[in-house]
């Protein structure tokens, strides 16, 4: 019976890392999970055929540590995925004056475009009311020093 358990076991903790890594690919950090993936399936595979030998074999199973060797392997490659998915996770620290820099470029950039909208459509304004006035030419006046006396 533990020449079933120990390769069982070994599956079935590939089998998750497989399917954690699947699911991670669709999270934001996606790509990163392409390489985790094809790993767990090459383990998966492996300890596939481990059990598959192990069912046909007719002798005792001897545990060793080349025995346990497979399940040792699929549970820190099970914690690595896992860790790695925390670690990919967690947010950095919020950074405020990056943020309210932003917020005040903005800002500004914001106040600069309806400065100009404004001074555009007044000058457009003053334009239209410069060629629909009627233009009433008069003739200067001068006088001359002479004239005065």
């Amino acid at each position: 019976m533990i020449n079933f358990i120990v390769p069982t076991l070994a599956l079935l903790l590939t089998f998750l890392a497989a399917i954690a890594s699947f699911r991670y690919l669709w999270t934001r950090q996606g790509i990163y999970w392409a390489i985790p993936f094809l790993i767990s399936l090459i383990l998966f595979y492996q300890n596939l055929t481990t059990l598959l030998e192990a069912a046909e074999a007719e002798g005792d199973f001897i545990l060793s540590f080349s025995s346990t060797l497979p399940l040792v392997l699929a549970i820190l490659w099970y914690a690595l995925i896992e860790a790695f998915h925390f670690a990919l996770k967690t947010e950095r620290e919020y950074n405020k004056y990056v943020d309210q820099s932003r917020k005040t470029y903005n800002e500004a950039r914001f106040v600069l475009l309806t400065e100009r909208r404004k001074t555009r459509k007044e000058q457009m304004e003053n334009k239209t009311k410069a060629r629909n006035k009627p233009i009433n030419p008069s003739v200067p006046i001068y006088n001359f020093p002479d004239d005065e006396n």
